[in-house]
């Protein structure tokens, strides 16, 4: 993987556009438990993957509801509020998470292909101007 990746999502002020949570660069990536992202994360690692994030259910679900409640009208325009919702939605079902660096296609793609039979059930791409449902 490239050495140029984007820093690391800090959920304590996350990234964001009209108040909706936008990590540039990264693939938000959802598992059935949180031990199925934990499983995945050290997967991405063995295979050289790095600067990626494991985010617990809870903290996801906690974060995303934060989001919403302050999210402006603006926000309801793009997908990252649909995006917010379904991550909302997953958490509160136990869903665990993996926030990964990816600033081109290719890596994506890689990562994707990667994670997809680690059980991987939600994959989204965050780019400047378009956000991508990868699965």
């Amino acid at each position: 993987m490239k050495d140029d990746k984007p820093a690391a999502v800090d959920l304590s002020a996350p990234p964001t556009s009209y108040t909706a949570f936008k990590p540039l660069g990264h693939i938000v990536i959802g598992f059935p438990d949180d031990e199925s992202s934990e499983r995945a994360r050290l997967a991405l690692f063995q295979a050289g993957v790095h600067g990626l994030q494991q985010v617990q259910s809870a903290d996801m679900r906690s974060k995303m509801a934060q989001m919403l409640d302050l999210a402006s009208g603006s926000a309801e325009f793009g997908h990252e509020v649909v995006a917010m919702r379904r991550f909302l939605s997953m958490s509160a079902e136990g869903y665990g998470w993996l926030i990964v660096p990816a600033t081109d296609d290719a890596a994506a793609r890689s990562i994707t292909e990667m994670v997809e039979p680690l059980g991987a059930r939600v994959a989204v791409k965050y780019d400047r101007l378009i956000i991508t449902d990868l699965l």
